[in-house]
Formats: structure tokens, C-alpha cells, sequence
């Protein structure tokens, strides 16, 4: 169990966790169930929240989505001990595959699903973001504006992410804790990508990161906006971005990662940034170099 995990779990949309936070993503009126588990003995685990939820058991809640666009906290929690997971539920705002967006650029996705890869289907809808909404919390170390594509633009923006890719973020965290490296977040050099953006900055048109499932992500915590030194060698340079790579390559033959493979792959220094590591969550192992 992670530490500042609460003593019980909650399963939803494939993920459990017992972080004190999490978020999920999902349309207007979707149904959506969910199940408790105790980890540790306690009284009954109660739910608070505006979504109008279902006790079908002790265990499983169901909840409808609204209609309105937004987020909506859903707090479990019981007093005997003291514990809550608050989920924060965003209600996407539909997509139809128009160019933009109350004026944010989307671009176009592309009109061919890879039949090897079933997350090219074009995004049902996306977060709508505003100003007040960067410092939200997705997780108990990831913020909404960690994941915002670089592209210029008025809010609202648009943002898509994966819960898996959130969950993946947090163990990889867990890890580097372990091995001395407690971290207050990871640095995101890029995360969502509209396919405008992507396709400006030159990138494959099937990236995850349009599809947001992947992370351009180093370790940074000095705040220097450069990778640490994790080799420990008194530098800091493409052997710490290999460091990172390596720890996150092993990490992911736990049964824990088992349903979070996916890319893998280290980048040297340019001009523009320092070295870092790609990981997404496609489903299946795949590496590549620099």
C-alpha cells in the first residue's frame, strides 16, 4: 500500500487504487459502477456526492453521469478509522471531430484506425479546462495543467488523459521512492497533444500522446527544469535519463504494471530540453532509441 493511501480501495474503469485522490473520465450519462474493498478492518465505508449514487451493496456503487460538462467529487469515507478517497469525476465535453473547440485549436485525427491498436478511435470527448482548473488535482501528485498540450491559445483548453496513465505516474513515483527518490511530482515535458500541435511539431500522427496515454516525463526535484542526477556520478545527462529508463523497464515486469505496458524509450539533451524518458500505456512492451 502507498504511503498516504487510505485503508480501503476502490475498483473502477479497470484501476484500483487507495490513494486519497484519483480521477476518472467519463461521458454525460454514462453509467458507471465502482466496488469498495477493505484493506484494513474498519466501519462501514459511506459515500457523499452529487452524482446521485446507488448502493447495490456493501460494496458496489453505481452512478449515473450528468448531462453538464464538469467535475464532480465523489468522496468515499468512513470514521471508524478516519479515511476517504475522494474521486474526482469529469464529465467529458462531447466531441464530433470539429477542428476546434470554442476556438481551441483541435486539429484533425486520423480518419484510419490502426487495426493493430485499438485507442486510435478518435477521443469521445475531452476536459474542458479553464484557468481556475490548472492547479485541480488528478491525483495526489499530478495537476490538471501538468497535462495541457504546449500549444498557444485562450482558455478554455482541451484535455484528454487515460486514467491508466495516471495510475502508471503515481507507481513509477512509488518506485523512486523506494529507491531514495521521494519526489513531490514528476516533471511533464509533454503530455496531451492535440493533433494540431502534434503535427506542427513534426510527430508520427499515431502518438499516444494525442490520445492521452503517454508522458514525456523526468525526475527534477530541485526544480532546476532539468533531470537529476540519479546515478549519482555528479552530472546530470542522458546516463540519468537511462537510469530512469532501466528502473522503469524493470518495474514493469511486477504484476502491478501488468496492465500498464507499454512504450519505453530515452532521449538525449537538445537545445530546447534536457534529457527524459517516454512512457505511455498502449497496452503491450515496446522500446526504441534516441
Amino acid at each position: 500500500m502507498a504511503a498516504g493511501s487510505a485503508g480501503f480501495s476502490l475498483t473502477c474503469k479497470g484501476i484500483s487504487t487507495s490513494r486519497h485522490i484519483f480521477s476518472i473520465f467519463v461521458m454525460p450519462g454514462e453509467t458507471v459502477s465502482l466496488r469498495l474493498h477493505r484493506i484494513k478492518a474498519g466501519g462501514e465505508i459511506a459515500v457523499r456526492s452529487e452524482l446521485g449514487c446507488t448502493r447495490r451493496s456493501a460494496e458496489e456503487v453505481v452512478f449515473h453521469a450528468p448531462a453538464a460538462p464538469g467535475v464532480y467529487p465523489c468522496t468515499f469515507y468512513r470514521t471508524q478509522p478516519s479515511d476517504s478517497i475522494r474521486l474526482q469525476v469529469f464529465v467529458l465535453t462531447p466531441y464530433v471531430g470539429a477542428e476546434k473547440l470554442e476556438g481551441y485549436q483541435i486539429g484533425s485525427y486520423p480518419s484510419r484506425v490502426m487495426q493493430t491498436l485499438t485507442h486510435h478511435a478518435t477521443p469521445a470527448g475531452f476536459i474542458r479546462v479553464t484557468k481556475e482548473m490548472e492547479s485541480m488535482r488528478l491525483s495526489p501528485h499530478f495537476q490538471v495543467g501538468q497535462f495541457l498540450c504546449k500549444q498557444p491559445g485562450d482558455y478554455p483548453k482541451y484535455l484528454y488523459v487515460q486514467e491508466k496513465l495516471l495510475h502508471k505516474l503515481e507507481l513509477i513515483l512509488d518506485h523512486l521512492a523506494l529507491k531514495g527518490f521521494v519526489c513531490p511530482t514528476l516533471a511533464i515535458l509533454s503530455g496531451f497533444r492535440t493533433p494540431a500541435y502534434n503535427k506542427a511539431i513534426g510527430n508520427v500522427p499515431y502518438s499516444w500522446h494525442c490520445w492521452g496515454g503517454a508522458a514525456d516525463i523526468f525526475v527534477d526535484r530541485d526544480g532546476n527544469g532539468t533531470m537529476d542526477d540519479l546515478n549519482r556520478d555528479g552530472r546530470c545527462d542522458l546516463v540519468d535519463a537511462e537510469q530512469l529508463r532501466a528502473w522503469i523497464e524493470a518495474w514493469s515486469r511486477e504484476p502491478v504494471f501488468a496492465s500498464l505496458l507499454g512504450g519505453l524509450a530515452r532521449y538525449r539533451r537538445t537545445h530546447s530540453h534536457g534529457p527524459f524518458v517516454h512512457v505511455d500505456v498502449r497496452g503491450s512492451a515496446a522500446s526504441w532509441g534516441d
